[in-house]
């Protein structure tokens, strides 16, 4: 386990309040909306889930949803929300999405709420060859993050809004 987990395990009960500052409203609203017509009845692997603030804007159009993230806790504060979709959760190591495959798992789009900005530049690699086989041929991917955080793919569409970038990376 690195020094992050207990972090993360620790604050799952008051994370979402990175949510709430005002000077983020506008940037949230903005990728709220963007997420929701990205994911349009897709089956969706939500990485990193967490709390599931941005299942609950994916499960208003998905046709379903697999939130994944390796903190328990986190998780379940994600079940304390309601869902407009079918969302199943579970403790998952997010570089080893491909494990997915052997229990028939496969996804049209996948999600990664500031995950990439976690993610080392030598395991960039490793993460999304893990990611692509669980992704049938036609995927939406999409990930924010934090405009200091480093930029990870020149395979995608950037769109920068105030501190945020939404990666959007469609394979055909």
């Amino acid at each position: 386990m690195d020094d992050m987990a207990p972090y993360y395990r620790d604050r799952a009960p008051v994370y979402d309040r990175v949510y709430q500052y005002p000077e983020r409203q506008l940037d949230l609203r903005f990728l709220e909306s963007h997420v929701m017509r990205l994911f349009e009845k897709c089956r969706v692997l939500d990485i990193a889930a967490g709390t599931g603030y941005w299942t609950q804007f994916i499960s208003r159009s998905a046709k379903s949803v697999l939130a994944v993230d390796r903190e328990a806790a986190q998780l379940e504060e994600l079940a304390r929300r309601d869902f407009d979709c079918p969302v199943e959760s579970r403790v998952q190591d997010v570089y080893h999405v491909d494990r997915l495959v052997d229990e028939g798992k496969s996804f049209t789009g996948a999600f990664a709420g500031l995950w990439l900005s976690h993610v080392p530049r030598q395991r960039l690699k490793e993460f999304f060859c893990s990611l692509h086989q669980c992704l049938r041929s036609i995927i939406r991917l999409c990930s924010s993050l934090n405009f200091r955080s480093h930029a990870v793919m020149n395979m995608a569409t950037l769109i920068r809004r105030e501190h945020w970038i939404l990666v959007l990376h469609t394979k055909c």
